[in-house]
């Protein structure tokens, strides 16, 4: 057990990362808005607001057509911002801190949550003191990573740390109510019930909050193997992880049968296809784990526009062989879930949060706020 004394420790560490990242941030402020920021924050009237009547309140929320849900918890956050401190950038880029730092408190709570499910099991693995350790180490190599700087400084994308923020909510709510059920002390499904609640919110924020039910899967797969205190399978997590998986399965096949140029379409308007999109992530998914591990400032920034387009198997001659690797690290994260689970844990959690945007989707090829909550999983598996 954790005495006061070393929770006010962890608290005083906590909160110097906390400075440390905001001083960190806080030159950045001063900058300006960038690239789509102009479309969606600069020269959208909409959202220029001078009421708080609710009337001009929806139709901030809506006034974005940056995805298929119109983003309108993000949107409306900008409004927020403008009604209160008018366009100047630094009260944006204030806010988008402010998330940042939330996200970080949130990253905290997870990992100690996570490591003492995975305690349960593996005692001997981790001592109190190399958990709270552990926990802090993450947590401010998270907050200070410069891979999640994008969505930080580049307005717009509060979208992904807004996402970001319901989805760790979530993963943190489930995380307790299961250790909670385990020491018998509550009932699994209120907690349950609220994490997947919290996917409403994220997908509101960006579409990329839909992944949550997939990350609860690779937490339970991982971390907590959907068993009950007493080593027997529980009947409710399995039946909600098959039906859940069937039905979400069934609404994206429905979707896709009512809308069927909502992939290819926007294709129109790119220099790649689809195949040569999807032939390219791999190069990309290998780019972003090189920046995880090893980050390179001259490597990083906001265009990656010259990245090369694969065009078949051998053209460029990485090709293949970055799709073997993928595949094989894809591989490597499953059969890790029993020998090292923390370290499988942390390889699935990246490819989930690299499901939707690294995808078939006919987005920009390289984008680096894509790895804002995917990184964490490998920054946890170091």
């Amino acid at each position: 057990m954790t005495s006061p004394r070393e929770r006010r420790i962890d608290a005083l560490i906590l909160f110097a990362l906390l400075a440390l990242t905001a001083a960190a941030y806080w030159p950045g402020l001063a900058g300006g808005y960038l690239y789509d920021d102009m479309p969606n924050i600069v020269d959208n009237t909409r959202l220029h607001i001078h009421t708080l009547a609710p009337e001009a309140l929806l139709s901030a929320s809506f006034s974005s057509h940056a995805g298929p849900l119109m983003r309108p918890i993000s949107m409306v956050s900008f409004a927020l911002d403008y009604y209160f401190f008018g366009l100047a950038p630094y009260a944006f880029k204030a806010t988008n801190l402010a998330v940042h730092l939330l996200n970080g408190l949130l990253i905290f709570w997870f990992t100690t949550l996570i490591l003492r499910g995975y305690r349960r099991y593996r005692p001997d693995d981790l001592t109190d003191t190399g958990t709270r350790w552990l926990a802090l180490t993450v947590t401010g190599a998270w907050l200070l990573h410069p891979l999640n700087l994008t969505p930080v400084l580049y307005v717009v994308q509060r979208m992904a740390s807004l996402a970001a923020l319901f989805t760790l909510l979530g993963l943190c709510l489930y995380a307790r109510a299961r250790l909670r059920a385990l020491a018998g002390t509550a009932r699994l499904a209120p907690g349950l019930i609220a994490a997947l609640a919290c996917t409403v919110p994220a997908a509101l924020s960006k579409e990329t909050g839909l992944l949550l039910p997939i990350y609860l899967l690779v937490l339970e797969a991982a971390v907590f193997r959907f068993r009950d205190a007493d080593g027997t399978h529980s009947r409710l997590l399995v039946r909600t992880a098959i039906g859940g998986t069937l039905g979400g399965l069934a609404l994206a096949g429905a979707w896709l049968l009512l809308h069927p140029g909502f992939v290819t379409a926007g294709y129109a308007g790119r220099d790649f296809t689809l195949g040569q999109r999807l032939l390219t992530e791999p190069r990309v998914i290998l780019w972003y784990l090189h920046m995880i591990v090893a980050p390179s400032i001259h490597s990083l920034g906001l265009y990656h526009d010259d990245f090369t387009i694969s065009r078949g198997l051998f053209q460029p001659a990485t090709t293949l062989p970055a799709l073997l690797a993928v595949f094989g690290l894809l591989a490597a994260g499953f059969a890790l879930l029993r020998r090292a689970p923390l370290i499988g844990f942390g390889i699935l959690w990246f490819f989930t949060g690299q499901l939707m945007e690294s995808t078939v989707f006919p987005l920009l090829i390289a984008q680096e706020q894509r790895n804002y909550l995917a990184d964490y999983g490998i920054l946890l598996a170091l």
